[in-house]
């Protein structure tokens, strides 16, 4: 077995990688601390603050590849963007995002984006309108910092440790879920 290893040396930003996404042009892309990173096997192209307008942060937060194709990167800058061809744009999404770290991105089973922002609960964008879900909203917490969407298109989402699903706009804890279970950190989708 033959073993690589790229690392700083070869043109990688930042060893401190958020996320990875296979893109259907077979391209790894990585949200690292310098920059949103494609790879093609061989080289790296850093996308950053210099060369991406509208990105105000170089530390890439999180990443998602939707239904359609299109790939979305958040910051630690507070910064939506959408690649679009070869360049990412930053999505104006006005005072829904305020200046806080994007802690992971989903798509509904509806095309919804979701967007977890720190200290500031979820944002659901639905047919051009923008919805805010937090505490009052059933939420254990405003920081959400993890989101899946199921095979069934629900959305699952953890703040502080307590699993929510969302399902036709409304939060529901999952059936037989007490909140004396231990803490969850993280949520994956199982066979079947």
């Amino acid at each position: 077995v033959v073993l690589r290893n790229w690392d700083l040396d070869d043109g990688l930003p930042s060893a401190r990688i958020s996320a990875i996404v296979r893109t259907p042009d077979g391209y790894l892309w990585l949200a690292t601390h310098g920059g949103l990173v494609r790879f093609d096997g061989t080289r790296f192209k850093v996308f950053d603050t210099s060369n991406t307008p509208g990105m105000k942060d170089d530390r890439a937060s999180c990443l998602l590849l939707d239904k359609r194709g299109d790939l979305w990167a958040g910051t630690y800058g507070a910064t939506l963007l959408k690649r679009e061809g070869q360049v990412f744009r930053a999505q104006d999404l006005g005072t829904a995002l305020p200046s806080r770290k994007v802690n992971a991105l989903a798509e509904d089973g509806q095309g919804d984006l979701w967007v977890a922002i720190e200290d500031n609960g979820l944002v659901r964008f639905h047919n051009g309108q923008v919805e805010k879900f937090n505490t009052a909203s059933g939420l254990a917490s405003d920081n959400v910092r993890v989101l899946m969407c199921d095979d069934g298109g629900r959305l699952w989402a953890v703040a502080e440790g307590q699993i929510r699903i969302f399902e036709a706009g409304r939060s529901r804890a999952p059936s037989g879920w007490s909140p004396a279970f231990p803490k969850v950190r993280r949520v994956s989708q199982a066979r079947g």
